[in-house]
């Protein structure tokens, strides 16, 4: 009895703990085959991650192979390094050099069996897009040169070093065959307003070009060359590679050089200028270097006529025209030449303000001038100092004046130089603070002309000596603007250097009132009466001698000064 109970308990015990076993024992490995789904997305740019899905896919596949569509037979695969693998996914990225076109994945189940992808991978390119050009404008590579010069195109997606997918076996599918192997490259083309430019030579389009238009190329760079100046104006230039074409870009084709406006402008206003030297070239009577000098008429056009000097209000009225004219000349034959457009441009914003201060400032001028008598002659020949002094006296406003208007049109001529001819549309607009500061030193140059008294100006010189008494002589001054008070001098010299000026003392003058000339202390002619002149200082016995016909200089000059410092000077 006590040995069946002793049986019972061990059977139950031997149960129990078998089934507990039974239990915790492992599942049986599954018999499930791999399978490799469908491609994510089934088609994609080269340069993209590919997501391929499946079912009980080996764990850690290193690469994925792709079999083109032209191998049929899968002789040379494309391996490709994963990104990450596990029993249900593989992904990877698409090397950008990869051929485009329709691809079958397959990874290794072991070391004999290949699982393929059912439907295929199709590989694109990335579209190809310009970024930027080197110029916006072109111009010929030469003067004669038959094209343009060289362009820089930048972007990405172009077409460079592609690697070549090459078979053993024949093509079966219309590819080009070299050697009995399968090659590929990709090719950059360039399009002028949508038509590729072609080598060809002779010529058979406007688009031919006598040498490769692609210079060097890579990636993200094109160096276009040879594009030929049959073709102009403004074009639209494009990249296109394989079918894939590029965003356009605006392209200005110039058949002129660069520098054309620059030197048509010059060109054009000197032929001007030589036409008014030409229609000039008549003498007139002006003192010059004797009483009886004769000038180019075309000097006359510096001359003031009363004082027989330059005058700035005609040098600056001469400057502003030629600046002006320069301008017009510059903007016109860059929207022709350059730009292709055929037109008379219009005279700047500005412009005509600085013309109708110059204009104007001349016609006052000449208005003051008639009512307080003209400017000292100061030096008998007209000289450069004449622009900015009076009388042989520096006058501050006749000074800043002169400045201006020389520093006012360099500046312009520079800047509208500076301006690009392939996008200019108008000459530079003068600021309106310009226009100020020109009307306030125009200004200032008028107010000094009304407020200062007018100058002395000579017209001739006599003088007699005592017959008693040599040194004792007797002048005779005729002009205008001669002061009573005034000093006197005299210049000697050799005639081939400018004569020094020494004083003339113990003069005595006197004016008769029917000889005033306006102001109450100026006349029109004076009589003045020397004592113990220098013997270098007497008068000619026959009169005013000419200069000698090698000499320079008078070798004798009569000076008078006036109070403020103004002078003239007359041969005797």
């Amino acid at each position: 009895m006590k040995t069946t109970a002793v049986i019972l308990m061990l059977a139950v015990f031997a149960g129990t703990y078998g089934t507990a076993k039974a239990v915790d024992a492992p599942a049986p490995a599954s018999n499930t085959a791999p399978t490799l789904g469908a491609p994510v997305p089934a088609s994609l740019q080269r340069g993209n991650q590919a997501d391929i899905n499946g079912e009980n896919l080996p764990l850690g596949v290193a690469a994925v192979q792709l079999c083109a569509d032209i191998d049929p037979g899968c002789i040379k695969p494309y391996s490709i390094g994963t990104q990450q693998s596990t029993s249900k996914s593989i992904k990877f990225f698409l090397p950008d050099k990869l051929k485009p076109g329709t691809y079958r994945a397959r990874i290794s189940a072991d070391q004999k069996t290949y699982l393929y992808t059912t439907p295929p991978l199709v590989v694109t390119r990335i579209t190809p897009a310009i970024s930027a050009l080197s110029e916006t404008t072109l111009y010929p590579a030469g003067f004669l040169a038959p094209d343009y010069a060289d362009i820089q195109i930048q972007g990405t997606g172009f077409a460079g070093d592609a690697e070549t997918v090459t078979l053993d076996a024949k093509d079966k599918h219309g590819k080009p065959i070299i050697d009995g192997k399968v090659s590929y490259k990709e090719v950059n083309q360039i399009l002028i307003n949508g038509v590729p430019l072609r080598q060809c030579d002779p010529p058979t389009t406007r688009f031919c070009t006598k040498v490769d238009p692609i210079k060097e190329g890579n990636l993200t760079s094109i160096t276009v060359s040879g594009i030929p100046r049959s073709l102009t104006g403004k074009v639209k230039i494009a990249v296109q590679v394989e079918d894939a074409i590029s965003n356009s870009q605006d392209l200005l084709l110039s058949r002129s050089p660069r520098y054309a406006p620059r030197f048509a402008a010059t060109a054009l206003l000197l032929i001007v200028v030589a036409l008014a030297w030409r229609a000039g070239c008549k003498t007139v009577d002006v003192p010059l270097l004797s009483p009886t000098a004769r000038l180019p008429s075309w000097k006359t056009i510096f001359i003031d006529g009363d004082s027989k000097t330059y005058s700035l209000s005609r040098l600056q009225l001469v400057i502003w025209t030629f600046v002006a004219l320069f301008g017009w000349i510059y903007l016109s034959v860059a929207r022709s030449l350059i730009q292709g457009m055929v037109t008379f441009s219009d005279i700047p914003s500005g412009l005509p303000g600085v013309l109708v201060v110059a204009v104007g400032t001349s016609v006052a001028a000449t208005g003051v001038q008639a009512m307080k008598g003209t400017k000292s002659s100061g030096p008998f020949s007209p000289t450069f100092s004449d622009f900015y002094s009076v009388g042989g006296v520096i006058a501050p406003e006749r000074a800043q004046y002169f400045l201006w208007t020389i520093v006012g049109a360099i500046g312009f001529i520079v800047y509208t130089l500076a301006l690009d001819p392939a996008t200019i549309q108008d000459l530079p607009k003068l600021p309106d603070g310009f226009l100020q500061l020109a009307g306030i030193s125009a200004a200032g140059y008028i107010g000094g002309k009304a407020v200062r008294k007018g100058g002395p100006v000579l017209a001739g010189v006599k003088g007699v000596s005592d017959q008693a008494v040599t040194a004792d002589v007797t002048w005779t001054l005729t002009g205008t603007g001669l002061a009573k008070n005034a000093t006197f001098a005299y210049k000697v010299g050799s005639g081939d250097t400018e004569p020094a000026q020494q004083s003339l003392p113990d003069a005595t003058v006197e004016a008769n009132s029917t000889d005033q000339d306006g102001d109450p202390t100026l006349f029109k002619k004076l009589t003045v009466t020397m004592k113990n002149t220098p013997p270098a200082a007497l008068p000619s016995a026959v009169g005013t001698p000419p200069p000698a016909p090698k000499s320079q200089y008078h070798k004798r000059l009569f000076v008078i000064i006036n109070p403020d410092g103004q002078q003239a000077e007359w041969p005797y």
